[in-house]
């Protein structure tokens, strides 16, 4: 009776890691969905009254927050799945200590760090080509309007 109780509560706990699994999956795609939303409303509302360069910074900030947050779900995805896989050979060879913790902290340092997974192949050409777009853009409109200042000078260089 004991051995089928215990398979029980490992069943129990593996669900409960899954659907915290399921859950970071889940937020890391509303995420994605979140930005293309951002993007499209700032470019759809934006009718020529703001200046560019303000425009670039709203976009270069919101993609910014987005992908920070989107790396957290993505690495704390990626610790509770190296936690389920030490659970199943945990509980496989008789070891029921810290049954039930959904703690993923421990196993994030075997994932990588946040700035590893926010380079990771799924996040950066979603959040990299318009966070380097509006940053070029930032930095051009800056240039020109420093290079405007130094050339509008009385000697009409």
């Amino acid at each position: 009776m004991l051995q089928a109780e215990q398979l029980t509560a490992f069943h129990k706990e593996l669900d409960l890691i899954q659907d915290c699994i399921k859950r970071m999956a889940s937020n890391s795609f509303l995420i994605k969905g979140w930005t293309i939303t951002y993007i499209g409303g700032i470019l759809a509302l934006f009718n020529g009254k703001l200046s560019v360069l303000l425009l670039a910074v709203i976009i270069l900030l919101g993609v910014t927050a987005f992908w920070y947050l989107d790396a957290f779900f993505l690495q704390t995805e990626r610790a509770y799945r190296e936690m389920y896989k030490e659970v199943v050979l945990l509980r496989s060879k008789g070891n029921f200590d810290n049954q039930y913790s959904l703690d993923p902290n421990p196993y994030k340092k075997r994932v990588g760090s946040r700035i590893d997974t926010a380079l990771a192949k799924t996040l950066w050409p979603l959040y990299g080509i318009p966070f380097v777009i509006a940053f070029v853009t930032c930095v051009f409109q800056i240039g020109t309007k420093i290079s405007f200042v130094v050339c509008c000078c009385p000697c009409n260089c």
